[in-house]
């Protein structure tokens, strides 16, 4: 829907969407929030937002996030925002982080008529190797 706007319901719900996808623990859809407030393309340029976002995907993808990227591109954004903006939204990304450590990883999906019967893992913080398999929340 971001590459193809023609596509979506509404203007919107691309947006709507990637916003879900994080509030999950989806460290890829905030990384992807983070670069569209950042570029203003398809939402308006929100330097503070994008910042909040790269924070948050930091925090959510751990090693798997590209946090050496990540880390310039919030660089840049603190320069433009100011470090006292910069610190608000960071604070902010980590308070969220803390109410919400867990994430959810899509395992498999019923690809029948009934679409009903999706499943995800709800992978605990980080370091633990273990994991509840959990039914998709409803989208």
């Amino acid at each position: 829907l971001e590459d193809h706007p023609e596509l979506a319901k509404s203007d919107r719900e691309f947006l709507h969407l990637f916003e879900q996808a994080a509030g999950l623990g989806q460290w890829k859809s905030s990384l992807a929030l983070g670069m569209l407030f950042n570029e203003g393309k398809l939402v308006p340029r929100d330097p503070g937002r994008a910042y909040y976002y790269l924070e948050l995907a930091a925090l959510q993808g751990g090693d798997s996030a590209p946090l050496q990227t990540l880390s310039q591109m919030q660089q840049k954004l603190s320069n433009e925002t100011g470090n006292e903006e910069a610190s608000k939204q960071e604070s902010a990304a980590r308070g969220w982080y803390r109410e919400h450590p867990d994430r959810i990883e899509q395992l498999m999906r019923d690809h029948g008529k009934d679409s009903s019967n999706k499943y995800a893992i709800a992978v605990p913080a980080e370091g633990i190797h273990a994991g509840q398999i959990v039914n998709q929340p409803a989208s």
